[in-house]
């Protein structure tokens, strides 16, 4: 998407687990989030995740339009389906549409490595990678994020900024923001004070707009690793 929205791709730029404890282990969670492009609203963006045995599965699918006049000037379209085992992303099959531009994520992990193809081009990382899991607190310890529509693997410098309040499945909840400082500009996440369930994301658009994603249901409680799995992964990864 050369940079018109930036959701690293917010829109592709999805996401990790792991062995989880709590009640929603072995149920289906899942995020729908409202977009805004500023203050108008321009499409959807979509997460499930659910646990199969060790295995962690998620799945996400974005639309964004953006009219002027009555005319698409903009769409995006994204799908990605990812698996996970003991916070290490396995595999990944993310397929983008940005305007036109197509993208093709395809990674698997092979042994102590990460396979990455995207279009012609093959790239290894490190084996235990974590892509852009926002609904994962524990990608906030990486400093290092694949990015599931452009296959990069980007340095990312986290920050803990203010609290906000939103109104999160027909509540009032306090959230402590965090932003992603990336070369191509800052993300800004929100996880619940509570129990850190992420309830909402800014970033920055082409022509000093923002790109917003408004909850409309959140899982009760969140996605996380243990703490001893989330220190392996952020050694590894």
């Amino acid at each position: 998407m050369k940079r018109e929205l930036l959701i690293a791709s917010a829109a592709a730029i999805l996401l990790g687990a792991a062995n989880t404890a709590g009640a929603d282990s072995g149920a289906e969670l899942e995020w729908k989030f409202r977009v805004f492009l500023d203050k108008k609203e321009i499409g959807y963006h979509d997460y499930r995740v659910s646990q199969d045995g060790a295995e962690r599965q998620v799945a996400t699918e974005a639309e964004f339009d953006v009219k002027f006049f009555f005319i698409n000037a903009y769409s995006y379209r994204h799908e990605n389906s990812e698996t996970w085992r003991g916070g290490c992303l396995t595999e990944i099959d993310a397929k983008t549409d940005a305007n036109g531009d197509d993208f093709v994520v395809q990674g698997a992990k092979r042994g102590q490595q990460f396979a990455v193809t995207t279009g012609e081009e093959q790239s290894t990382l490190p084996g235990c990678v974590m892509s852009f899991a926002y609904w994962n607190p524990e990608m906030l310890q990486q400093d290092r994020l694949l990015n599931a529509q452009t296959g990069e693997y980007q340095d990312v410098d986290i920050r803990e900024g203010d609290l906000r309040t939103f109104e999160v499945n027909g509540e009032r909840i306090t959230a402590q923001q965090y932003d992603l400082v990336l070369d191509k500009g800052t993300i800004s996440v929100w996880y619940s004070t509570d129990n850190q369930r992420w309830v909402a994301l800014d970033a920055p658009a082409k022509g000093d707009r923002r790109i917003r994603y408004e909850p409309i249901s959140v899982p009760n409680s969140p996605v996380r690793l243990s703490s001893t799995t989330a220190a392996a992964a952020n050694i590894e990864g």
